[in-house]
């Protein structure tokens, strides 16, 4: 926000307790809007849901926050990889940037 961008935060970590709690907490002290579910257990529908709310609201930076990754943990790479390729997918009229896992939704 200090720079001008209207940004976001996406909770999409399912796999670790207590990651919505955590996140939330923090994006309520950096005044960030924030989504996330109790409920939903796929962090792919998460992620793209919380994509497509933002962008309705013209955010211009949404940052997904993904369960950890380990290199022999190769379910929560291919994970990764299907929420990254969901997100490009309803974002396709726009140019995206990517760098690990942050998005910049170009205007």
């Amino acid at each position: 926000m200090r720079r001008g961008w209207k940004t976001a935060l996406v909770c999409a970590d399912t796999f670790r307790a207590g990651a919505f709690d955590q996140l939330k907490q923090n994006a309520t002290k950096a005044r960030i809007p924030f989504y996330g579910s109790y409920t939903e257990s796929d962090p792919l529908v998460i992620a793209i849901d919380g994509v497509e709310t933002f962008r309705k609201d013209n955010f211009e930076l949404i940052v997904v926050d993904t369960s950890g990754r380990h290199a022999q943990e190769e379910s929560l790479f291919e994970e990764m990889l299907q929420i990254s390729n969901g997100i490009v997918r309803i974002n396709r009229e726009n140019k995206i940037y990517k760098n690990s896992f942050f998005f910049r939704l170009a205007t």
